[in-house]
């Protein structure tokens, strides 16, 4: 899953975006995207509530911002190479489904 992610995010839209936007806004851009994808998820993981209206719960946009701030500065940092990326996405994933449950995912 993080070498897709890293693939369509860090690679693709991000240099979709460079050639319009150029690199040095490009990477910014796809990490906001990137966020803006998750948003929807607020939802499907929002606390329950009277009626079952629940709680939007903005953790994960606001983490997935950050972490895609992180992920396209390794790229940018790194010469384009999505390598170091990738690593440091699937060890961010592998950490929030084993070591820090979330959700009830065991």
């Amino acid at each position: 899953m993080a070498l897709a992610e890293e693939l369509v995010w860090r690679g693709m839209v991000t240099q979709l975006l460079a050639d319009r936007l150029g690199t040095r806004t490009a990477w910014f851009a796809a990490a906001v995207l990137y966020a803006a994808a998750y948003v929807p998820t607020m939802w499907a993981l929002r606390a329950g509530g009277p009626g079952g209206a629940g709680t939007l719960n903005p953790v994960l946009p606001v983490a997935a911002l950050g972490a895609g701030l992180l992920w396209g500065g390794m790229a940018r940092a790194f010469g384009g190479r999505l390598a170091p990326g990738v690593l440091a996405h699937a060890l961010f994933d592998w950490a929030v489904v084993m070591m820090f449950p979330l959700w009830g995912m065991h």
